[in-house]
């Protein structure tokens, strides 16, 4: 063998692990990366959305529930609600304060209001009121449309629509995806 030609051939081991060191992540190994990251966040903003909706219906639940029972301590069982509105059970003291935080409006948990007013039912006079929620978006109204909300409930409308005392059903779900855009308007009567 002629000595010139394996000198050429002939690579250091050391040159040759100091070349393949500085080589570095590639493009391709960057991208990937990001991609796997970029699907995590996305993962955990979804499931953050869906227990923030499944939170809201069961804070309103909870808003409703206290809200039937102020009503009820304020009027001592009466069955006239002639003076019921809004500002008077907001300043009642009987709500939490993070529904009524300046003693004239009622906040629902989807940051819209909520509205009391005396509603009249079976032919009496003032003898019932109604709750009005404002702002429910599409995630919440369907979850909220079928829902039972027990023997107290004489009526509930949800965007205009009657619905009597019966939870909505599968066929009526199409209006919480409707055109409304995440605004929608739910009344329940009680007495």
């Amino acid at each position: 063998l002629h000595k010139g030609v394996f000198m050429r051939n002939h690579v250091p081991h050391k040159a040759f692990a100091t070349r393949r060191f500085r080589r570095g992540i590639g493009l391709l190994e960057t991208l990937l990366a990001l991609f796997i990251g970029g699907l995590i966040i996305a993962g955990i903003m979804l499931l953050f959305a869906n227990a923030n909706s499944g939170q809201n219906v069961n804070d309103t639940l909870t808003e409703l529930g206290d809200v039937q029972g102020a009503v009820h301590s304020a009027y001592n069982g009466s069955n006239n609600y002639s003076t019921l509105t809004t500002q008077v059970l907001a300043q009642s003291g009987l709500l939490p304060k993070k529904w009524s935080s300046d003693n004239s409006t009622i906040i629902n948990p989807f940051h819209g209001t909520l509205t009391l007013a005396p509603a009249t039912i079976n032919g009496g006079t003032d003898n019932a009121f109604s709750v009005t929620m404002a702002s429910v978006p599409d995630s919440a109204c369907s979850q909220l449309l079928t829902m039972d909300y027990g023997s107290g409930l004489l009526d509930h409308t949800v965007d205009g629509t009657d619905l009597g005392t019966a939870p909505g059903t599968p066929d009526q779900l199409q209006m919480c995806t409707s055109g409304n855009s995440n605004n929608h308007t739910f009344v329940w009567t009680y007495n």
